[in-house]
């Protein structure tokens, strides 16, 4: 895997372990690159060279509970995303992505979640063909749910029922 290249977007606290370990490994600036927090037109752009999204996942109510606009993205751009096999991300991704589980806050949680990672990240970059195919799910996905037209025609028909 000599030509990847990983593109780290975003803040968060698990930013400042995964420089320290980037740094540490001397893979900075070489195969690893930490832009940090963009804004929205230049994430867009980012995605546009990414072949997989992740989105990180912990197993606390927060995470559970959250979507996140990141994923939104992924998905309407057609990538095959890899997440946490907890909350609205084990529906969404369902056919979609690829599902670990989520980190606990533990270090051999952390080094197991790694190793999920890993084997997750290898797979899709070993397998085209389901890389390709878990992409356009999710793109068809998003556009079922996250479509504004599909969403105002949903969210008026609620309405039109209740009122």
């Amino acid at each position: 895997y000599k030509d990847i290249v990983c593109i780290i977007l975003g803040k968060g606290p698990g930013m400042d372990l995964a420089l320290s370990i980037g740094k540490r490994l001397g893979i900075l600036g070489k195969h690893v690159f930490f832009p940090g927090f963009v804004e929205e037109t230049l994430f867009r752009e980012y995605i546009n060279l990414f072949d997989i999204g992740y989105l990180e996942s912990f197993n606390t109510l927060g995470y559970k509970a959250m979507i996140g606009s990141k994923m939104q993205y992924y998905m309407s751009y057609g990538k095959p995303t890899i997440s946490g096999n907890n909350g609205e991300r084990k529906i969404l991704l369902e056919d979609a992505g690829i599902l670990i589980d989520p980190c606990e806050p533990t270090l051999e949680s952390f080094k197991k979640y790694v190793e999920n990672l890993t084997e997750a990240i290898r797979l899709l970059l070993d397998d085209e063909k389901l890389r390709i195919t878990l992409g356009k799910n999710a793109r068809k996905k998003a556009r079922m749910l996250f479509d504004c037209k599909i969403v105002a025609k949903k969210t008026y028909k609620v309405y039109k029922k209740v009122y």
